[in-house]
């Protein structure tokens, strides 16, 4: 199946569904890793994530870890999940075993939340780690691109 991107007159158009956009509206923007690294901030206070690419080096199996977080985490920091809108923060909101080499494209939220997007309450920090889900040791060996809008 081929997917067409476009707009036209305030409409974006993807494949064969169309959103009227309001003049003025703000769209999500791309932040990229510019080099290998272990955590990249993509937002300091509450955003929601639309969508992004997580990708591996040849040395880099590892778990990737999303994290409701104004800022990174010190490498080593025992993490628990967002399990609930009161729960502590930082907070890991999904995570992502990966091998070398690997590309992993995180674009459909709706069965997770029922939205085509994830909010966060403090901000959005996506790490690599080496050691597993809830202890992030920040390897350098992931590279990310994600789609954001602040709240």
């Amino acid at each position: 199946m081929t997917s067409i991107y476009g707009r036209r007159a305030g409409v974006l158009i993807a494949g064969a569904a169309a959103l009227a956009l309001a003049p003025g509206t703000a769209r999500a923007q791309t932040q990229t890793s510019g080099a290998l690294e272990g955590q990249h901030v993509f937002c300091t206070s509450g955003c929601n994530i639309y969508g992004g690419q997580i990708n591996t080096d040849a040395t880099g199996a590892a778990w990737v870890v999303l994290m409701d977080s104004p800022a990174t985490v010190s490498a080593g920091s025992l993490l628990t999940g967002c399990t609930s809108a009161v729960a502590a923060r930082p907070c890991i909101i999904k995570w992502y075993q990966m091998g070398t080499n690997a590309t992993r494209d995180v674009v459909n939220f709706f069965p997770f939340n029922g939205a085509s997007r994830l909010p966060t309450k403090q901000g959005f920090v996506a790490a690599c780690s080496s050691t597993g889900p809830f202890t992030i040791t920040s390897t350098a060996h992931c590279l990310f691109s994600f789609e954001t809008l602040p709240d």
